[in-house]
């Protein structure tokens, strides 16, 4: 009923009025309101378990890939293992010179 508009609205309530009179048309709204209003109740609860049904499994499995990834594990940032290598380490891995592009030893 999301697109019904004002005049349509009336014109169904005429038509009401024509089939039902006017003795038992309040009766028949009113009814039309409760079966809406259940309605709505209904598919409420049945899109809020079937959300729930999704996002539990989906939750466990994240948790679980998490759990089992190598890489979401913390590893020292390399700034932290320079600053924990002995100086002549540092030294020796900064003036190695590089290798000939051409593949003859050097």
């Amino acid at each position: 009923m999301g697109n019904l508009g004002g005049q349509e609205i009336l014109v169904i309530l005429l038509v009401g009025l024509i089939v039902l009179g006017p003795s038992k048309l309040p009766a028949a709204i009113r009814q039309a309101g409760r079966f809406v209003a259940e309605t709505r109740r209904v598919a409420a609860g049945f899109k809020r378990e079937f959300q729930e049904a999704i996002e539990e499994p989906l939750a466990e499995s994240k948790a679980a890939l998490k759990a089992a990834d190598p890489r979401s594990a913390v590893s020292p940032s390399k700034s932290s293992v320079a600053a924990t290598a002995p100086s002549s380490e540092i030294s020796a891995t900064a003036s190695a010179p590089d290798p000939p592009e051409d593949g003859a030893p050097a």
